[in-house]
């Protein structure tokens, strides 16, 4: 599976350093350069070939047996023509052109949140539905949060391999789950839009929350990492993992899915696991708090659930999540999972579905996905 790793390599997308640079989404980070002997030596062929295709009576090519003519415009069918990097900034502004976010600061009492929201475009006038709410949480629950984060220290020797690597959250602990190999380039290709939305949605909520990482209040906290230069919550890990767990679930429960893979539902409980684990690593590493895993995994299974119905796919279920952090929590799936029970943890979810259009470049997408686990 290493291989994974260096297809669509994110770089440092795990710490968002390099969230701007889309060039690296399929692995073509240096598209469209060449090296200088290459380009001289095509210079000095050029001349060479010019005048074999020269006519006496035609020396400006104008005409032609057969007219030019032009791609058709806007077709999904010429997304496979683009560079990858092209596709991923078309995926990435697609997504956001519908993205809305309110912000209220609020005081030391009542801190203030965040509301996400997306709008249907097509046949709905009630304008964008809000999908994401999050309280800032008071200074005193991210004190209480400190003795979990202490309790986590212990497993740090025995997480450090993974902590280390998922720094930049390489895409083989999810896809290995499914089987991905280097020929399911657009599955890999979904994985990291996923995971690119996710950041930069993520960035939104903690740019205008603003929470310090626990290494910031906490002299015993001692981070394995250097602690990433962004605010804490909700949890970039999180939110990205999830994310792609999701979307990954609905490939597996898809029509194509469901007769690739015999096991879907074990798979589907396995991905969640994963990025349970991915989430709970960075408290572990000491940069995050068990409460930044409830808000970013949360995020994460709203921008999954939104992006799956974006490409069409019918069993997408676009779900909203408000959040009010409790002191005591601590991320488990298990409770994450379970309506009431994270509904204790201050987790409500509401999964009445809301619209969303299907986006012809996502639609695409889905279609190349699915085709690489139709049975031959």
């Amino acid at each position: 599976m290493a291989i994974l790793g260096n297809m669509g390599n994110m770089a440092a997308a795990g710490n968002m350093g390099n969230m701007g640079n889309m060039g690296n989404i399929g692995g073509i980070a240096g598209a469209g350069a060449a090296d200088p002997a290459l380009a001289i030596g095509l210079m000095v062929s050029a001349q060479i070939l010019f005048g074999h295709a020269a006519d006496a009576d035609d020396p400006l090519d104008l005409v032609k047996v057969e007219p030019a003519h032009h791609l058709a415009p806007g077709a999904e069918r010429n997304l496979g023509r683009w560079f990858p990097w092209v596709r991923a900034s078309l995926y990435l502004t697609d997504f956001l052109r519908d993205l809305d976010w309110d912000a209220t600061y609020g005081s030391a009492a009542s801190p203030g949140e965040v509301a996400l929201s997306y709008r249907k475009r097509e046949g709905d006038a009630a304008g964008a539905k809000t999908f994401y709410v999050v309280k800032r949480p008071a200074m005193a629950v991210f004190a209480a949060q400190l003795e979990q984060l202490r309790n986590y220290m212990d497993q740090r020797a025995e997480r450090a391999t993974e902590i280390l690597n998922q720094v930049a959250l390489p895409p083989d602990y999810l896809g290995s789950i499914i089987g991905l190999t280097a020929r399911n380039r657009r599955t890999l290709e979904l994985m990291n839009t996923a995971l690119v939305i996710a950041g930069n949605v993520g960035m939104i909520a903690k740019h205008h929350l603003a929470c310090r990482r626990p290494g910031d209040i906490g002299a015993r906290v001692l981070p394995m990492l250097p602690t990433p230069d962004h605010g804490s919550f909700p949890s970039g890990h999180a939110t990205e993992a999830f994310a792609v767990a999701t979307v990954l679930s609905g490939l597996v429960r898809s029509d194509a899915g469901r007769k690739h893979f015999p096991a879907g539902d074990k798979l589907v409980a396995l991905l969640h696991k994963q990025a349970e684990r991915i989430a709970v690593n960075r408290t572990v590493a000491g940069v995050h708090y068990p409460i930044d895993s409830w808000a970013g995994a949360a995020l994460g299974v709203a921008v999954g659930q939104i992006i799956l119905a974006k490409c069409g796919e019918p069993s997408a279920g676009p779900v909203r999540y408000d959040y009010d952090a409790k002191a005591k929590s601590d991320f488990l799936l298990a409770h994450f999972l379970d309506d009431s029970k994270a509904l204790a943890e201050g987790l409500t979810v509401n999964r009445a579905a809301f619209p969303v259009d299907v986006s012809p470049v996502f639609r695409w997408l889905w279609s190349e996905v699915k085709a690489e686990f139709v049975p031959t």
